[in-house]
C-alpha cells in the first residue's frame, strides 16, 4: 500500500512540475520582454583582468562602483551612485581628493591609449563625467561638467557647471573656465583658492562621517535609535544610557544568544538569568 501511494505521489508531483514550466514558458512567450534577470550582489570594489583596485584609506559608499585598474590615495572619498571603471586604461586619484555623487570616471584606449588621472585635493562635483583627461593638484570640476579624452585642467583651476572641456583642450593653472565648448573666463581670485581649500577640508570630515555610520553594526544602529528616543520623549533630567545588562535584554540576547528579538522569554530562561 505505501509503495502504491508513494508511485502515485511521485507521479502527481511530476505532473504538477511539468504543469508549472509549461505555464512559465507560455508567460516568458507573452512577456513584451522575455529576459529573465538574475539576482547579482553588490560589489563596491571588483577585481577585473586579475587587477584589483588599490584603496588606502579611502572611503567608499555603499552604492559607488570601482572596478579593474584604478589607485585612489588616502583621504579621498567616492561618494553614493559613483563609477569609476578602469578597464580600457588605468585610473589614478590622489590624496584627500572628492569625486562626488554620480560621477563617471573612464580611461580611453582608441583611437590612443589615455589614462585618467586626477590629483591630490581636487573636487569633482556630482554627475561630472571624466574621460581619458588629467586633473591636477586642486582643480575643481563643476556639477555635471564633462573633460574629454586627451584634455587637462591645471593647478587651482576651476571648470563651470554644465560645461565641456573639448578634447585635447587645456585649461591653465588657477583660470576659470565654462561654457560649451569650454573657453577662458577669467582668473581665479584669492577669495575663491581659500574657499576650493576649505571645500576640501569640508569633504574630508563629512567623508569620515559618512564612514563612521556605514561601519556601525546593527546592535550600535539600535543602541542610537534607543538614545534618540529617549532624549526625544524625555526630560534630560529622567534620561540615563542602559546599563550593559539592561541593554543586552532590550536587544534580546540572552544567554549568550546574539540575536534580534528575546530568546527563550520564558519563566525558566528568567530564572536562570537570575542565577547568573
Amino acid at each position: 500500500m505505501q509503495a502504491v501511494f508513494g508511485g502515485v505521489q511521485k507521479g502527481v508531483s511530476k505532473v504538477i512540475r511539468v504543469t508549472g514550466q509549461a505555464l512559465d514558458k507560455v508567460g516568458q512567450a507573452l512577456e513584451t520582454n522575455p529576459h529573465v534577470d538574475r539576482l547579482l550582489p553588490q560589489t563596491q570594489v571588483t577585481k577585473l583582468r586579475g587587477v584589483t583596485p588599490q584603496l588606502n584609506g579611502v572611503f567608499v559608499a555603499s552604492s559607488a562602483t570601482i572596478v579593474g585598474n584604478v589607485k585612489i590615495g588616502a583621504n579621498s572619498s567616492v561618494m553614493y551612485g559613483a563609477v569609476i571603471r578602469g578597464d580600457d586604461n588605468s585610473i589614478t586619484i590622489g590624496e584627500s581628493s572628492t569625486i562626488g555623487d554620480r560621477v563617471m570616471v573612464h580611461a580611453s584606449k582608441h583611437p590612443k591609449p589615455a589614462p585618467t588621472v586626477v590629483g591630490s585635493r581636487a573636487v569633482i562635483g556630482s554627475g561630472a563625467i571624466l574621460h581619458g583627461c588629467t586633473i591636477e593638484d586642486g582643480a575643481v570640476i563643476g556639477e555635471g561638467a564633462q573633460v574629454l579624452d586627451k584634455s587637462k585642467v591645471g593647478a587651482q583651476a576651476i571648470l563651470a557647471a554644465g560645461s565641456i572641456l573639448a578634447s585635447n583642450k587645456e585649461v591653465p593653472p588657477r583660470q576659470v573656465w565654462g561654457g560649451i565648448p569650454a573657453k577662458f573666463q577669467r582668473e581665479v581670485t584669492t577669495e575663491e583658492l581659500e574657499a576650493m581649500a576649505g571645500v576640501v577640508e569640508e569633504n574630508i570630515a563629512v567623508a569620515r562621517l559618512h564612514a563612521e555610520e556605514s561601519a556601525k553594526s546593527w546592535r550600535a544602529i539600535e543602541t542610537d535609535e534607543l538614545d534618540f528616543d529617549q532624549m526625544d520623549s524625555r526630560s534630560a533630567e529622567y534620561y540615563r544610557r542602559l546599563a550593559p545588562e539592561d541593554l543586552m535584554k532590550r536587544l534580546g540576547e540572552v544567554e549568550g544568544h546574539d540575536h534580534p528579538g528575546r530568546i527563550l522569554d520564558s519563566n525558566v530562561s528568567a530564572k536562570l538569568e537570575e542565577k547568573n
